[in-house]
């Protein structure tokens, strides 16, 4: 219930902050997407994610740096990277989606990654291992129609947690053109997550850097309980809109959603490689 509270305070913390930005740019009938065919990566991009968070009860540091490519007229790629903590150890990732797209239209690719953490279960000598290894490979798809879009990812994912089916999914809504709400779910690991999320592109500017406020809450089973956000810098065309960027530019990164399978992993690994008990003292006691 604590992280419940901290996530509903922090969204709310950040819904007030932006009110009066939104309140001097009301949103206009149509957002200000051509209308005609476009590239499907408008130039040369990128980002940088610096944020926080809390996993279950475990702090979560990160950052995350993307770079997009046109590919021609109607293709893309886009390579993401991730290192950080969570709950004192490593973790990181990279990613890749190569997609077809039509920014007024919609987007279809494909897209993998691989995630991992450094923990360790059991002594190495009694068969454990250290480290959790992740990969996962799917489709992606996203559907634009004026201020709403849909957007998915399903594949399968394996490794050191159980061989299944994965996916993220989301309906998004920008109200102004600077301003996302998205609703969505998650099926990472085997369990069922909603998720929630806000992101505000600030008017300021350093150059061609942009940068954006975002926060974002995840709520499932097992009492499985998330909330992180952070500072979101945009490097590319300074007067881009934050829909424009979304779909003209980088689709977006899913690595933090990915390690949300790290319980999972880490419940099944301990169970795989419990500790052993050691020999006894000879006084008839077991040293445990």
């Amino acid at each position: 219930m604590k992280t419940t509270r901290h996530l509903f305070s922090f969204i709310g913390a950040l819904g007030v902050a932006v009110s009066p930005a939104m309140a001097a740019d009301l949103p206009a009938a149509s957002p200000s997407i051509s209308p005609n065919p476009m590239r499907a990566v408008s130039a040369l991009n990128g980002k940088l994610d610096l944020g926080g968070g809390a996993l279950n009860g475990n702090g979560l540091g990160y950052g995350i740096g993307s770079i997009s490519a046109p590919i021609g007229n109607a293709y893309g790629v886009q390579l993401d990277a991730l290192a950080g903590s969570f709950n004192g150890d490593f973790v990181g990732g990279v990613s890749g989606h190569g997609f077809w797209r039509d920014p007024s239209k919609a987007l279809a690719g494909i897209y993998s990654s691989y995630t991992y953490a450094d923990q360790r279960f059991g002594p190495v000598g009694a068969g454990g291992k250290s480290g959790i290894q992740i990969g996962r490979v799917g489709a992606e798809g996203e559907l634009y129609f004026n201020r709403v879009s849909f957007e998915a990812i399903v594949g399968y994912e394996a490794g050191d947690i159980k061989g299944r089916v994965f996916s993220f999914a989301d309906m998004a809504l920008y109200p102004i053109d600077n301003f996302r709400m998205s609703i969505g779910h998650r099926y990472v690991g085997g369990k069922h997550v909603a998720a929630g999320g806000l992101e505000y592109l600030t008017p300021y500017k350093f150059g061609s850097v942009v940068p954006a406020l975002y926060a974002e809450g995840r709520a499932g089973e097992d009492n499985y309980r998330a909330v992180y956000g952070g500072v979101r810098f945009y490097f590319g065309e300074a007067s881009k809109t934050l829909i424009k960027r979304h779909r003209e530019d980088d689709p977006h990164t899913r690595i933090p959603d990915e390690l949300f399978a790290i319980p999972s992993a880490n419940d099944a690994k301990k169970a795989k490689f419990p500790a052993p008990k050691l020999p006894s003292s000879g006084n008839g006691f077991m040293f445990e």
